[in-house]
């Protein structure tokens, strides 16, 4: 035979006798107490009601908050005393987490028993009440005909503004004993313990402090008692709450409100909107159930750390007991219908719902963008700024910038992102915006150069051009450095949409460290005129910031640095025309496309008509420079008269030649050339060649 074994754990509770003895008194008790705890029990064990009857009793209940005790007594008249109005009170002295345990506080009632005289020292020990705490199967429920006075209880105690302890008027014991049981029953854990109560009191009835106070008196006219206000809604809420005090059954609702009054501010008031919350959950409109629970609770529960459970439970989706619905769809529907009513509470302390929230935001672009733009704009420290404080944190820019949201919340998050400001896709999504705007921001903001390059690469170039219209003593300078990390394709592209500012943007070069491809891409524009040449001293100053790149400039550089020098003094352009040859010398030794040698016979051309027109040391060298490149190349080229502009110079450039290491040896070649039929040189230029070569001869031999 199997053995049965009794798991349950043994539930004790604390017990009190109170009686005459030269005086009303503690004649007996399992535990000590303080003084003010013993004093409160003194003065509710001895209320004597005149009404009650030496067959009747009464019950009491009420917290002993120092000892952190429950206490649920019965009273009766001590009529064998000698001394009138004498009373036995005992006390059960339940522990808090006893109360949450108790379904059916009808069976406390039943441990409550009258004392005999002989029997006293049994009220020292510790009573066993196992079988009247936890789960129980009986159905404990208020007569129908007991409606009236139900629904006078229940809104007495959750409809009034204040503490004062609702009135009922009496009806037999076992009826009123049922009626506060009901109602104590549906409570939730934190209400019961906070609950006084007593079953045959006065309204001089003097009880302890507590959130809810009850009082049934024979001696109370119930008409002109003041009924608390309450709108068509609460009175919604306490018809609800009467069918589940008369199912007198766990049900959703008990669960409900057990769960979400733990933390709020004040319990008694929180039990109609947490019953008007359940309500509208219920809903068969999923969304409409969100958003009046949302609506709900920003009105009840909007103060700092009020019901914070709740909010957590509805922003996650965790009030829902179908998984389904926190899912998907459902995950949707709770971000957009319960942020919007939600947003402007303030103080919201869990970060772990704020990141819950977040991620549940962050699953989809479109959910994404709505949520920003709800929470841009809510003032500090609200639910929606903490929201948009954790997005901005944890969202990579690149997804922001991808995002349809308004321009001004686009814009509104870069301020606070300053790299969205750099990404394409930004100015793309933000292009509606002002550019006073934008120039406003930047004031304050100090972003100035994020939204540069944004721009830049979005190619924005109006937007550019206006910023460089309305500040350009600040702002070219961070042009020309924003145009550095574009690339060269983009690079040229966009100096060529901004040509209208394009010389003040070369002289901010002269700060700001240019490559290579930028100075390529202004010289280019220099050849094509589309604005004044900048002047030698102006090339030679953005020269000194790129000295490291000289070795890669290109045919146009070259060449508008050799048009820039020719305009100015030969001694202040000598830098410029050794910087231009020794990158001629670069080109003519790679393949020889059309614009190289264009580029290369026009430098030549520029080059000897000034400098065989100046007698100066500078001209003197510059010509040896010519004349060594040509050498260096090594084989003949004709080319090397076709720049000069008269006779007079084809012979000066023939005798040039011949002054330097080597020259004679490739005239000689150049002769050869000739003579093969590999080149064509003119009579004139054979001329020169010969004249020079046969001086030079004469000059060795003397």
């Amino acid at each position: 035979m199997a053995l049965k074994l009794n798991l349950q754990k043994t539930v004790n509770a604390d017990q009190a006798l109170h009686g005459y003895r030269d005086g009303h008194k503690l004649l007996a008790a399992s535990l000590q107490l303080d003084d003010f705890s013993l004093s409160t029990m003194a003065r509710m064990s001895d209320m004597q009601p005149r009404s009650l009857t030496p067959s009747q009793s009464y019950i009491c209940a009420y917290p002993l908050k120092n000892a952190k005790k429950y206490v649920v007594s019965r009273t009766w008249l001590a009529h064998e005393m000698r001394r009138p109005g004498c009373v036995w009170t005992h006390s059960l002295l339940l522990p808090y987490g006893t109360v949450a345990q108790i379904e059916n506080i009808n069976k406390i009632f039943d441990l409550l028993t009258r004392p005999q005289m002989e029997s006293l020292r049994s009220y020292e020990q510790r009573l066993d009440m196992t079988d009247a705490v936890g789960r129980d199967t009986e159905v404990l429920t208020v007569g129908h005909d007991d409606n009236r006075r139900l629904h006078s209880v229940l809104s007495g105690l959750y409809c009034k503004n204040d503490s004062v302890p609702a009135f009922v008027s009496r009806s037999g014991s076992e009826k009123d004993e049922t009626l506060v049981a009901a109602v104590w029953n549906q409570m939730p854990p934190r209400l019961r313990r906070e609950f006084v109560f007593c079953t045959s009191g006065s309204a001089g009835t003097s009880l302890p402090d507590a959130a809810l106070s009850l009082i049934l008196s024979d001696e109370i006219d119930e008409t002109a008692i003041e009924s608390p206000p309450h709108t068509e809604r609460h009175t919604v809420a306490i018809d609800e709450i009467l069918d589940d005090v008369q199912s007198g059954r766990r049900s959703t609702l008990r669960a409900f409100l057990s769960r979400y009054v733990t933390d709020a501010q004040n319990p008694r008031t929180a039990i109609i909107p947490l019953t008007e919350i359940k309500r509208a959950l219920t809903q068969s409109d999923f969304q409409a159930s969100i958003q009046g629970a949302a609506t709900l609770i920003g009105v009840a529960f909007g103060g700092s750390g009020d019901c914070q459970l709740l909010k957590k439970d509805l922003l996650t989706g965790q009030i829902f007991p179908d998984e389904a619905l926190r899912s998907g769809a459902g995950l949707h529907n709770i971000v957009r219908c319960a942020l919007p009513p939600m947003k402007t509470l303030r103080d919201f302390p869990d970060r772990n719902t704020i990141e819950e929230f977040s991620m549940m935001a962050q699953s989809d672009g479109a959910l994404l963008q709505f949520v920003l733009d709800e929470c841009m704009g809510c003032a500090d420290e609200t639910l929606g700024a903490q929201i948009l404080t954790y997005l901005l944190e944890a969202t990579p820019a690149e997804t922001f910038a991808t995002l349809n949201v308004s321009p001004a919340t686009m814009y509104a998050l870069a301020v606070r992102r300053p790299e969205l400001f750099a990404d394409p896709h930004f100015w793309n999504n933000a292009s509606a915006l002002p550019i006073d705007e934008i120039l406003r921001t930047l004031e304050a903001s100090g972003n100035t150069s994020h939204v540069v390059k944004g721009l830049l690469r979005a190619r924005k170039y109006q937007a550019v051009q206006l910023l460089l219209t309305r500040n350009p003593a600040k702002l070219n300078a961070i042009v020309i450095d924003a145009l550095e990390s574009l690339g060269t394709t983009a690079m040229t592209e966009a100096i060529a949409k901004l040509r209208s500012g394009r010389l003040q943007l070369f002289e901010a070069m002269t700060n700001v460290s240019a490559s290579a491809e930028l100075i390529e891409s202004f010289a280019g524009d220099v050849l094509e005129h589309y604005y004044p040449e900048p002047s030698a001293r102006l090339w030679g100053n953005v020269l000194k910031t790129a000295h490291e790149t000289w070795s890669g400039l290109q045919p146009y550089s070259l060449l508008a640095i050799f048009k820039s020098a020719s305009h100015a003094n030969l001694r202040e352009a000598a830098p410029l025309y050794e910087i231009s040859f020794q990158g001629l010398h670069n080109v003519v030794q790679t393949i020889h496309g059309r614009k190289e040698a264009e580029v290369r016979a026009t430098v030549l051309r520029e080059y000897q008509s000034l400098s065989y027109k100046i007698d100066s040391d500078a001209a003197e060298r510059l010509r040896a420079n010519m004349c060594r490149h040509y050498e260096y190349v090594g084989h003949p080229d004709e080319r090397f008269f076709r720049c000069a502009k008269d006779g007079e110079t084809v012979i000066e450039l023939a005798q040039s030649m011949v002054q330097i290491t080597g020259g004679r040896r490739w005239l000689h070649r150049l002769l050869q050339a000739n003579d093969r039929g590999q080149l064509s040189l003119t009579a004139a230029e054979e001329l020169a060649v010969e004249s020079a070569l046969a001086r030079d001869d004469k000059n060795n031999r003397w």
